[in-house]
């Protein structure tokens, strides 16, 4: 009792890492991102957007990674 119960969000979610690895994919790929966002449904303003509590939406990532072409677990790899 006592003990504060920890949130399993809490520093598992890195959006600088995710927002460089779509801009270095879609750089691989020679488009811009408003062709990558565009493509994928998303608003230019999505990485202006502070994302939610805990991270991107499932969709979006979704979204992103059928845009770029690529599983989602390429944008969602955390060890480059």
């Amino acid at each position: 009792m006592g003990r504060r119960r920890q949130s399993c969000d809490e520093d598992i979610w890195d959006d600088e890492a995710f927002r460089q690895r779509v801009i270095e994919i879609a750089r691989s790929q020679g488009r811009t991102m408003s062709e990558v966002l565009e493509t994928a449904g998303l608003g230019r303003s999505y990485f202006q957007r502070p994302p939610n509590v805990g991270g991107r939406s499932i969709t979006s990532i979704i979204r992103l990674a059928r845009s770029l072409h690529v599983p989602v677990s390429k944008l969602l790899d955390t060890l480059d």
